[in-house]
């Protein structure tokens, strides 16, 4: 900060109490000067030297025989007038940012000009605002502040208009050329480390960003604020998207975060005033340098403090010229009366409308009625594609409001025009929604709504889900049935005539498979036309009639129930067409429904894992259908509780990771990607269940096969029950939710478990509390057998049951709970380097009569800790250990950042190598990198804990709607 010292004489000015002022001299004073409550006892003369106002006011006092002067409304109250007369008498004075503005306005009321005196207060102070305040930024917004309370002093002066004039100058400065300090410092960390294919890079950041200056103007009050970005803007060298990041941060500054704060009584006219400045000051490109999430709240907030009119119908045009980039989130906007709506479902229709308008005015556009036109759009204008996205999710959301009308529903639908919704999974999702949500809806009312959708644009997955779905009208389900027959067929016949692209076909794009379906129509003609079914042939028990059930084989045939098993025969497409092959990931000519059985009983619904040739190995679409089912189950009133087991010797012996390493092979990460998105959203549905939830652990359970079942209300363990975490001897992490049980666990048992690999039995699970119940695996008959008798679904009645043909049982001497003292002892330190040094020493010291199994056990573990990658240990640890302070949410959110982190392959490639070399190539030696902890840096740890960039989105959880576990 700039200072400026005026005088040289000690400083004798004393204080009586808070109200009088005098200066102490062998003279006695012969004047009073009040300023506001102040008394200051003065001498005429060195103040008659210097004021000619004080000359006048002097004589005038003298006249009416009174020595006492009364200064009125001076300008800085007594400090700035004592800084005056401190100078008058020569003392020492200390001017800066803070003092400059107030003691120049009183030399301005006082008159101390050059023609009383030369080099006068007014001369000196000038020279230092100009020479030394205007040209410092920290000093000029300093100044700036203080002018405020010295309006209209200040303004008539020209200070305000030369402080915002040196602002705005210097905003517009060449960043590489600016020196001066600022408070923006975000992007003046230290660069970070960036390791790609094992070599080490610096990132290169700018020393001073575009964006510097945005935080420091952020302290002025909205009058000056605007007053300066408004200079800014005139300036004309400013870019509009740092302009709009400025107003954002501004924004965030000032408006408060509660709505009660934001309407209450006290600032609502000020906030009302906030909001209409920031609009007025928005970049003339109607907002295409601000991002749309900020003008979606930005109209939120204006909403609720009730800015006029014109200010929101701005904002809502510069939103429909960035919908493309909104979420669902941003776009609920909250109703306000007389509205009965949950969400201003009218005003995001007027948004869409608008959009649309600006596309066609913006465009020459041709949209004939012809094909080629609008693949031409599509591909030419992908903002329309996700403006389409994004409105079929916020359909989806509001369809849960019990009080929107179907025409509202309807019409914004309508809204998007065909072409920008090649896909219509998300349409799908809002009807069944609505559907959901509005059970009274008649016959004709569901025809319309399911009318929105076209069933050959479903892909599918929404397919499966639209056959077994009996909400909807039962011509849309047969559409969708036959629809699926023709696209299987078409690819079967694909597969017949080109054997060579077989492997190509299984993963045709769904682009693909309607382009084989309309070439084929017509040899398929006839078959369609036997197949179409009139309302008049439906009898009134709603079955299907079989006209000539001997050449049903050539057709498709619909069973007498809407179940599971009208979609199992969708896939049966003839003799003599071969295997039709999947193109699950893991490579399984399983179906989904056949890997994932459903048992229905009384009051439950079990969900059976049936690969037992794979051990239950969990794949994309096993993952995704226990999604769907347990979602649906959820909702149903008629189901009270849901199990969960396994068929064969297994219960899930973790993810089918041959799958993912193959994918990752073949360059296909987004497939990977999309399975743990998946996986670790189920794990999410599983641990915040509504509904009473049973895991029954029989026989082995690996990896993600806990994450499934142990964050659920009841876990049933047997006597075949084998638990354990081997991902670091496969060059991964514990996931799906590992981070979080595993740090719960007594002492420091879960590092031991998630680093050593080490096996439970279902004893001890019972003993460490990852199981609830415990029975033999002759008895398990009969408990799901009660189970699947029960007509109550009270947690209390289901735990009986499982509790009725239990066991009490504890671990034998063996086990390796009887050294959770030494496991604490080890496993404690911060580091695996300490970690490996502790259970060395313990192998040292071992002295007494257990030395030899203790010595068998530390070299076990020694061993299994040298077997694994050390980017694994190490990644592995910090995990688990930031796993004790973090709810289930948070937990898998931080693994799926580090999951993607290991598919990217940007560090290691331990992963696919350690797959590579223990289950596909089976040569049990893993080529790790880094080869030794002590290669692996800080720096390769910190990356797989990085958040995620803006191009690569986190892991979204329903928290607001599921509150997870602490």
């Amino acid at each position: 900060m700039k200072f400026m010292k005026l005088g040289s004489k000690p400083d004798t000015f004393q204080a009586d109490g808070k109200c009088i002022r005098y200066v102490i001299s062998d003279l006695a004073t012969d004047v009073t000067i009040i300023v506001g409550e102040v008394k200051f006892h003065l001498h005429k003369f060195p103040l008659m030297s210097k004021s000619n106002r004080l000359q006048k006011l002097v004589l005038k006092a003298s006249e009416e025989n009174s020595d006492e002067i009364d200064m009125v409304d001076f300008p800085g109250g007594p400090k700035a007038f004592e800084i005056c007369a401190k100078f008058c008498y020569g003392m020492t004075v200390t001017l800066n940012a803070y003092n400059v503005v107030a003691a120049r306005c009183a030399a301005e009321y006082l008159e101390m000009t050059e023609d009383v005196d030369r080099g006068n207060l007014i001369f000196k102070i000038e020279v230092f605002i100009n020479s030394s305040i205007l040209r410092s930024w920290k000093d000029s917004i300093i100044v700036l502040q203080t002018t405020k309370s010295l309006l209209p002093w200040s303004e008539n002066l020209k200070i305000v208009g030369r402080c915002i004039d040196s602002i705005a100058s210097k905003t517009s400065v060449d960043p590489a050329n600016v020196t001066w300090s600022y408070t923006y410092n975000r992007k003046l960390l230290a660069p970070e480390i960036i390791v790609k294919g094992g070599m080490k890079y610096q990132e290169k950041i700018e020393s001073v960003p575009k964006d510097w200056w945005v935080e420091d103007v952020c302290e002025l009050e909205i009058f000056l604020y605007k007053r300066v970005m408004t200079a800014v803007k005139s300036k004309g060298r400013m870019d509009g998207a740092i302009i709009g990041e400025a107003l954002k941060t501004y924004a965030v500054r000032w408006l408060p975060d509660s709505v009660d704060a934001l309407i209450s009584d006290v600032h609502s006219w000020r906030n009302k005033l906030l909001v209409e400045t920031i609009v007025c000051l928005l970049p003339s490109d109607k907002g295409v340098s601000c991002s749309c999430s900020f003008l979606l709240k930005l109209l939120k907030v204006a909403i609720l403090v009730g800015v006029d009119d014109s200010a929101r119908e701005d904002l809502m045009n510069r939103i429909s010229l960035k919908l493309h980039e909104a979420s669902v989130k941003d776009l609920l906007i909250p109703a306000r009366s007389p509205q009965t709506t949950i969400y201003d479902v009218g005003m995001v229709h007027s948004i869409v409308n608008q959009c649309m308008i600006n596309k066609k005015c913006s465009q020459d556009l041709d949209l004939g009625k012809n094909d080629v036109g609008c693949t031409d759009f599509v591909l030419g204008h992908g903002s329309l594609l996700s403006v389409g996205k994004v409105i079929d999710g916020y359909l989806e959301e509001i369809a849960r409001d019990p009080n929107l009308s179907l025409a509202s529903f309807i019409d914004l639908a309508r809204s998007i025009p065909e072409f920008a919704r090649p896909v219509h999974d998300g349409l799908y999702k809002a009807i069944d929604m609505y559907l959901k949500e509005h059970l009274s809806l008649t016959k004709a009312e569901r025809k319309e709504l399911c009318s929105l959708m076209d069933v050959k644009k479903l892909t599918m997955d929404a397919s499966m889900h639209a056959a077994q779905n009996d909400r909807l009208p039962l011509r849309v389900v047969v559409q969708v049935l036959f629809f699926e027959q023709v696209r299987a067929s078409a690819g079967v016949q694909s597969l017949k005539n080109n054997p060579r692209d077989a492997s190509r076909s299984t993963t045709n794009t769904e682009e693909e498979w309607e382009k084989t379906a309309a070439e084929d129509c017509n040899s398929i003609k006839k078959q369609m036309n036997q197949t179409k079914i009139k309302e008049s042939e439906f009898p009134k028990n709603g079955k299907f009639l079989k006209k000539d059930s001997r050449n049903s084989k050539s057709g498709m045939q619909l069973l007498p129930s809407r179940s599971r098993r009208i979609f199992d025969k969708l896939w049966v497409v003839g003799k003599g067409h071969g295997e039709n092959k999947s193109s699950e990931t893991s490579g399984s000519s399983q179906s989904p429904t056949s890997m994932v059985l459903v048992e229905g009983r009384a009051k439950s619904r079990a969900a059976i894992l049936n690969r037992p040739s794979a051990l239950n190995a969990l794949t994309a679409s096993m993952a995704a259908r226990l999604k769907r089912l347990y979602e649906s189950w959820e909702e149903n009133p008629d189901i009270g509780f849901v199990l969960m087991k396994g068929n064969g010797r297994a219960f899930c012996s973790g993810v089918d990771t041959v799958a993912p390493h193959r994918l990752l092979n073949e360059g296909k990460v987004y497939e990977c990607k999309r399975f743990f998105e998946t996986l670790y959203k189920f794990v999410y549905l599983q641990g915040t269940y509504l509904k009473p939830h049973v895991a029954i652990l029989d026989g082995i359970t690996m990896g993600c096969g806990g994450g499934i079942s142990l964050p659920g209300m009841f876990r049933l363990v047997t006597d075949k029950t084998v638990f354990s975490h081997p991902e670091t001897q496969l060059g991964f992490h514990p996931d799906a939710g590992a981070s979080f049980y595993l740090s719960r666990l007594p002492g420091y048992l879960g590092e031991y478990l998630a680093l050593t690999g080490d096996k439970l039995n279902g004893v001890e699970m019972i003993a460490c509390g990852l199981a609830t119940h415990y029975c033999l695996n002759a008895r398990l008959a009969w408990i799901e057998e009660r189970l699947g008798n029960l007509m109550n679904d009270d947690p209390a009645v289901i735990d009986s049951s499982l509790a009725q043909y239990g066991d009490l049982v504890y671990p034998d001497r063996s086990s390796i709970l009887r050294r959770i003292e030494t496991i604490d002892k080890c496993f404690s330190h911060d580091t695996v380097e300490e970690i490996i040094d502790s259970l060395l020493k313990t192998l040292i010291s071992q002295e007494n009569e257990a030395a030899g199994a203790y010595d068998d056990w530390c070299k076990t573990v020694l061993r299994k800790m040298k077997e694994a990658s050390p980017l694994s240990l190490k990644v592995t640890l910090r995990s688990i250990r930031e796993g004790r302070f973090q709810s289930l949410d948070q937990c898998l959110a931080r693994e799926y950042r580090i999951s993607l982190a290991w598919i990217s392959k940007s560090v290691s490639n331990d992963f696919t190598e350690g797959v590579r070399a223990r289950l596909v190539d089976k040569d049990f030696a893993p080529k790790w990198y880094p080869a030794s902890l002590e290669e692996v840096s800080k720096d390769m740890v910190e990356y797989y804990f990085t958040p995620l960039g803006e191009l690569e989105p986190e892991l979204v959880l329903p928290t607001s709607l599921r509150e997870p576990y602490i």
